[in-house]
């Protein structure tokens, strides 16, 4: 069914059922299923939708074991791809709600959560390619899945530094509420983080794993993995 405005809505679909908006496509929550459908404006911008369930028939393929912290995939139709519902939407809808900064507890979960997933995609060969507070998603049970894949592609030792690097953006914007230098343009940011010219991070939580995938200090999310962990340790007083 088409809306007034020509998007291709899928049967059964409404503008009431939209739960976000992306560049390119919509994500509706079926009210039968309860599954999240990812559909295109229109069907010259299916390369995307098609990229994006490549990439998750991949990862279901993969022999790894698969984290539960990546977005489940329920299959395709005609129409699009089958996802998880996530209650509170993305993250960064989630921290908007929120009084930052969020409990210790919470931002190292969703850190390990998120980071195990990432390391899942990279060792089956994937690099995720727009990592951010918009591509994690927060379920009721108040848990992380790492989702969105219209821009990943074949993992590259480049392309998994830029995915760390983002990773600690994210986190960074967990932390403070914001992004790295607000306002600024964001090629002028690109620059600032060439030159490694970071955002002060003296008073920030969790300083020890920003900086370090800011600066490319990890060379896969293994790294990342076990600061966070020795991180929670601390925290536990173990």
């Amino acid at each position: 069914m088409a809306s007034p405005s020509g998007i291709p809505f899928p049967p059964g679909i409404s503008m009431q059922d939209v739960q976000g908006l992306g560049q390119s496509g919509m994500a509706a929550l079926d009210p039968t299923t309860k599954h999240i459908i990812k559909f295109p404006f229109k069907d010259e911008e299916r390369a995307n939708c098609n990229r994006e369930r490549e990439i998750y028939q991949r990862l279901e393929r993969s022999s790894l074991p698969r984290p539960s912290s990546l977005l489940k995939f329920y299959g395709s139709t005609d129409h699009g791809i089958l996802l998880e519902y996530a209650e509170h939407g993305t993250l960064r809808r989630y921290l908007n709600g929120s009084t930052p900064p969020l409990p210790l507890p919470t931002l190292l979960s969703w850190a390990k959560q998120a980071a195990e997933a990432l390391q899942f995609i990279h060792a089956n060969g994937i690099m995720h390619g727009d990592v951010d507070c918009r591509k994690f998603f927060i379920t009721e049970c108040l848990d992380l899945k790492v989702g969105d894949f219209t821009r990943s592609s074949d993992a590259t030792p480049e392309g998994v530094r830029a995915d760390i690097s983002d990773f600690g953006s994210a986190l960074y914007e967990q932390v403070t509420g914001y992004l790295p230098y607000p306002g600024l343009p964001q090629d002028e940011k690109e620059r600032m983080f060439r030159q490694m010219e970071f955002p002060d991070l003296t008073t920030v939580e969790v300083k020890g794993i920003i900086f370090p995938c800011w600066a490319g200090h990890y060379t896969s999310f293994a790294g990342v993995l076990e600061d966070i962990e020795q991180h929670i340790r601390a925290l536990l007083g173990r």
